[in-house]
């Protein structure tokens, strides 16, 4: 007899589980693609950032040119629909952009000063646009961004990156599990 009941209360909690609806989880960060999705985002200090425009900013975006025989790329993302808004920006200067790591560990005044190098950014925008708080990376705050599509012709930018960012007063911040699928308009 107490087989029978076993069997039988397996079979109830078998019908009760499988009845069950099942939770859609929202990701806390974009997918990662290739495809030039226009998706960008990022953990700030464990907290998700995917980036969104507001009237005044179009986030995420993509700048590419070649100049004085460098590529240069600026790659933005950020939350403009929060407040405080913030923004996450990647500066590249290189010989050749192509699949592949890049340091982020130079000011952006470096950069302008040798003709090449790599800068991560985080600013925080309070009311009024005013900037509340600028974050970079430098020689003892560093990062990386990796490129896993380089399409120059058809504009496609696709990658991840990482960071950690200081400001004036030397808080540090960490960014990390930054993913960014872009196409330059």
């Amino acid at each position: 007899m107490k087989t029978v009941y076993s069997i039988a209360f397996s079979i109830l909690l078998l019908v009760y589980f499988s009845s069950c609806k099942k939770i859609k989880t929202t990701p806390l960060l974009t997918e990662p693609t290739q495809v030039g999705a226009n998706t960008f985002s990022c953990l700030i200090a464990g907290n998700p950032l995917i980036a969104r425009s507001s009237i005044s900013y179009t986030s995420p975006s993509v700048l590419y040119q070649s100049r004085d025989g460098n590529a240069e790329l600026q790659i933005y993302g950020g939350d403009y629909g929060k407040d405080p808004a913030q923004n996450i920006g990647i500066f590249l200067r290189t010989s050749e952009l192509k699949v592949g790591t890049y340091k982020l560990d130079s000011g952006q005044e470096l950069i302008q000063a040798i003709g090449q190098g790599g800068h991560g950014g985080y600013i925080i925008r309070g009311e009024g646009e005013s900037v509340t708080t600028g974050y970079d990376t430098g020689a003892t705050h560093q990062g990386t961004v990796t490129f896993s599509r380089v399409d120059i012709p058809s504009g496609i930018f696709s990658g991840t990156f990482e960071m950690e960012v200081y400001n004036a007063n030397g808080k540090v911040i960490q960014i990390s599990q930054g993913r960014f699928d872009l196409k330059k308009k």
